[in-house]
């Protein structure tokens, strides 16, 4: 075989490798049971079958399009869908905030409980509503307020003074009946308790 034909062989060999491997835009690991990103196409499908994933998490306007439906039957994934508000300004310095307290405690339930097994959690675009979820989450985690902001900002490319004013007023309201590894790890059981950010939070 020539050499052209080799480097050809070896191109088309690497191209349909690496096309079974595409992961969403923004896409990153959170925890070891949890994976954030933006919403996926049917070129990212392989990518999240390789993740052994069990939920979804959709904030989206609309619902979930008929191939990701398809795709999370066909791989026995529940799928939970969270309408946002479309209305909300959602670019810019005065983007507002289209997602509720209520959702945020309701998501977090789902992520924090090990039942929901490995999730992907994601928006649009993987910005700004998947990060407030995540701010949130670091929120009751007990991060300092500078690295949940670094992180926001990574991910949303900007941070408003209504995306703080959001994660600064929520609280942390649900109950946790069987809590992921990862959460508080380290912590001791004196500190979940008595700390005021876990006050509502209820675990059994």
């Amino acid at each position: 075989m020539s050499s052209t034909a080799t480097a050809t062989a070896t191109a088309a060999a690497f191209t349909s490798t690496t096309a079974l491997v595409v992961p969403p835009i923004k896409h990153a690991i959170i925890h070891k049971s949890l994976y954030r990103g933006s919403q996926p196409r049917p070129l990212n499908y392989p990518y999240l079958k390789s993740l052994s994933l069990t939920t979804l998490i959709a904030l989206t306007p609309d619902p979930p399009s008929a191939s990701l439906i398809e795709f999370c039957n066909d791989n026995h994934l529940k799928l939970n869908h969270f309408q946002i508000n479309k209305n909300t300004k959602n670019k810019g310095k005065n983007r507002g905030v289209p997602i509720t307290h209520e959702q945020v405690c309701q998501i977090l339930q789902i992520i924090s409980t090990r039942s929901s097994g490995i999730t992907y959690l994601f928006c649009e675009n993987g910005g700004q509503i998947t990060s407030l979820i995540i701010a949130c989450l670091r929120k009751i985690e007990l991060w300092a307020s500078v690295s949940i902001w670094d992180e926001f900002a990574t991910f949303a490319g900007t941070v408003n003074q209504v995306d703080r004013v959001f994660v600064e007023n929520w609280v942390a309201c649900f109950q946790i009946n069987d809590k992921v590894d990862w959460l508080w790890n380290g912590l001791s059981d004196v500190v979940i308790k008595n700390h005021p950010a876990l006050k509502n939070v209820g675990m059994l």
